[in-house]
């Protein structure tokens, strides 16, 4: 039974971090897109209607905040193909995009967007991150179940806050279920005891008895 029991956490662990990978898959896709699609759009009105526009910082939609590397690239995490290809770009974001896992600020979205001619250039699929990016949910996966909570890996999004809910209560059900087989087999081993204890003393006492009648 406490095998099964192991087998049955470890497994919830592994499953839900498969769930937080396809969530952050998901996340940075609509994320990337969502920040292309805006800053498209406050570029157009500067260079059409109000040129003294100051471009706004677009906030994150990802699927959880505190995992840095991204599967999906953007205006403010370039892939390497897109950095590669321009020379007017600085080595150094090359360097970020491979190490530091940083957002661009604004200054720096914008020459990307002015050295970019294509969209396609700009959402691109990172597989480089995949492995940081699994482990990354599969430690978030360890932190739940175990209800630790560091807090430096949150769920923004409703998909993942439900998950996450969801693996706490899992956890939570199957330490309680543990504790009460522990503490179940423990108490039946008691009465076991008490029980072969009690038939013993009758015949102790009447061998007792037969031994003073003999004398």
């Amino acid at each position: 039974m406490l095998t099964n029991i192991i087998h049955s956490y470890i497994g919830t662990i592994f499953i839900f971090a498969a769930f937080f990978y396809q969530c952050s898959v998901f996340g940075d896709f609509r994320d990337a897109i969502n920040k292309r699609d805006l800053y498209d759009l406050q570029l157009k009105i500067k260079k059409n209607n109000c040129p003294d526009l100051e471009i706004m910082r677009v906030e994150d939609t990802r699927a959880f905040k505190g995992i840095k590397p991204r599967i999906w690239s953007g205006y403010d995490y370039p892939g390497n193909s897109l950095l590669v290809g321009k020379k007017s770009i600085p080595e150094s974001w090359l360097n970020f995009v491979r190490n530091a896992y940083e957002p661009l600020n604004t200054e720096q979205i914008v020459r990307i967007i002015s050295n970019t001619s294509e969209h396609s250039e700009i959402i691109e699929y990172q597989k480089q991150n995949v492995f940081d990016v699994y482990i990354d949910c599969l430690y978030f996966s360890i932190v739940s179940i175990a209800t630790v909570g560091y807090g430096d890996i949150s769920p923004t999004l409703w998909y993942t806050k439900l998950f996450t809910a969801l693996e706490v209560i899992i956890g939570s059900s199957i330490l309680v279920f543990a504790i009460g087989m522990l503490f179940s087999n423990w108490t039946i081993k008691i009465g076991e005891n008490q029980i072969e204890t009690v038939a013993k003393e009758p015949a102790a006492d009447k061998a007792g008895s037969g031994i003073t009648d003999a004398s």
